[in-house]
């Protein structure tokens, strides 16, 4: 693993920035965010509708050639991610009925969520065409069974 190089000060400067940024310009645009979201390059967040909430300690990374995109088709879906989840740079999830990603998930750089196929099949001007709930389940490797 690399070493930062940065002067401590200025790594303490960067991460206030990003809680600021996150603070003023993502939560009011979050329908609920639990406790220690981390957002790494926020300004690369993008979040377009309502009904998209975050769990505790989710964290994002995101780059300026690969943002992060949460975005909510019309106000008719909804997008949540759960607890302990890690979104990579350049994922889109896009909801027209329910994306829902369980607690302890990864999403790998550049993936694509998405329940509607966005067109119909004689007639492409219809959006979203078909829906369906998504569903990612909780990660449960590592966790004990009771």
């Amino acid at each position: 693993m690399r070493r930062d190089l940065r002067p401590y000060f200025l790594h303490r400067i960067q991460t206030r920035w990003q809680a600021w940024w996150v603070n003023h310009f993502l939560k009011p645009q979050l329908d609920s965010c639990g406790v220690g979201i981390q957002v790494i390059g926020p300004r690369h967040f993008q979040i377009s509708g309502p009904h998209v909430r975050l769990g505790n300690h989710v964290h994002i990374m995101t780059l300026p050639e690969a943002p992060v995109r949460l975005s909510v088709f019309e106000e008719m879906g909804s997008v949540s991610i759960g607890d302990f989840s890690l979104v990579n740079p350049g994922v889109r999830v896009t909801s027209a009925e329910a994306i829902t990603i369980g607690r302890s998930c990864m999403l790998a750089m550049h993936c694509s969520v998405s329940d509607a196929d966005w067109h119909d099949v004689q007639h492409r001007i219809y959006a979203p065409g078909k829906t369906a709930k998504v569903i990612l389940e909780d990660n449960e490797i590592g966790r004990a069974h009771v």
